[in-house]
């Protein structure tokens, strides 16, 4: 992942269910707020009518299968109700933050450090 969306993550105090990332995909998910969800969430964390009549438009596509929707990323924007629910993998410019959908449950709160998976299993299984 991003290596700023972790730090969002950890620096999160809250996670808002929603469905505002649904573009093809207008199915509930848990994520640190940003300013799309800002702009375009009520106060339960629902998409406002418009995504969500986009996400509803769209969800056809979601027979189609995986595509590439990286290109669509690009036109993400807060000030645009148009989002995908892909999240921003290593190498996406931090930019996109604020229009991502930022995954996290809420036991991603409890998270105070990052660790790589060897080391998370070197510390299950000390010797």
């Amino acid at each position: 992942a991003n290596r700023a969306y972790q730090r969002r993550i950890l620096q999160a105090d809250r996670t808002i269910e929603t469905n505002l990332f649904g573009l093809s995909w207008p199915l509930r998910h848990r994520v640190v707020p940003n300013a799309a969800t800002r702009r375009w969430c009520g106060e339960d964390g629902h998409a406002r009518p418009l995504p969500a009549a986009l996400n509803a438009i769209s969800r056809p596509l979601s027979a189609l299968g995986y595509f590439e929707a990286g290109p669509l990323m690009r036109l993400q924007s807060p000030a645009l109700p148009f989002f995908t629910p892909l999240a921003p993998v290593a190498g996406v410019p931090d930019s996109w933050l604020d229009s991502a959908a930022l995954y996290a449950g809420e036991t991603a709160l409890r998270i105070s450090e990052l660790t790589s998976a060897g080391q998370a299993v070197a510390d299950l299984n000390p010797r």
